[in-house]
């Protein structure tokens, strides 16, 4: 039997960057924020995104969680 325990978290936010790419669309800028806690609620995360947001030059084009998770023998 196995089980599975998240062990770490980071989180994404892409900022749209002025230009295009040739025939790929849109530039985006992304920032990394590690070592978010593995039990910060989606809601946490929007809001700290939003804030964050507030602050850039450029405007957030998503927000995306990204957990990492451990598969362990039970």
């Amino acid at each position: 039997m196995a089980d599975e325990q998240q062990v770490s978290s980071l989180f994404n936010a892409d900022f749209e960057r002025r230009g295009q790419y040739d025939d790929r669309g849109d530039i985006y800028e992304s920032k990394s924020f590690n070592n978010i806690k593995p039990d910060a609620a989606a809601d946490q995360l929007y809001v700290i995104a939003t804030v964050i947001a507030g602050l850039q030059e450029r405007p957030l084009h998503t927000n995306e969680p990204h957990d990492g998770s451990e598969i362990l023998q039970v």
